[in-house]
């Protein structure tokens, strides 16, 4: 197969401010990824992948033997959040609040954060900010098992 475009999904972000120099290809693609929530890796044909995390619809079963701990905290959780970006003179500015208002039901509590979005666009800083807040407002749990 070419090296076609079919496995690259587009995020909604225009990045025409984004410049990337002296940096690798994996660090870059780490950085968009984290960006829009989204996931990358390269197939063995040596086909790149870009697509919202999870999308790829893979599970895996095993058998556990036991749950030896299992801890789900509010610590992480960031439900409200602004963007922090600077216009072209290099003065510093903030989006709007985001809230995730089924978050702050679910857990009955707000947790604010900021995201610095390093970009001279309002609209960029604001997708940033939701980007992180969609990745942040929900508990992750962790666990520690054993297989069998």
């Amino acid at each position: 197969m070419g090296a076609g475009t079919e496995l690259i999904e587009a995020t909604a972000t225009d990045l025409f401010d984004e410049i990337y120099e002296d940096e690798y290809p994996a660090d870059i693609l780490d950085d968009l990824a984290s960006r829009h929530t989204y996931e990358w890796g390269v197939w063995e044909d040596r086909r790149l992948h870009f697509r919202p995390r999870g999308s790829g619809g893979r599970h895996w079963y095993v058998d556990v033997a036991e749950i030896l701990e299992l801890q789900r905290s509010l610590d992480d959780i960031r439900n409200s959040a602004y963007g922090v970006y600077r216009d072209a003179g290099g003065r510093t500015l903030r989006t709007a609040t985001a809230t995730d208002d089924d978050s702050r039901a679910r857990y009955a509590v707000t947790r604010r954060g900021f995201v610095n979005a390093q970009t001279t666009s309002q609209a960029q800083a604001e997708a940033h900010r939701d980007a992180w807040l969609a990745d942040r407002a929900n508990m992750q749990a962790q666990a520690r098992i054993a297989f069998d």
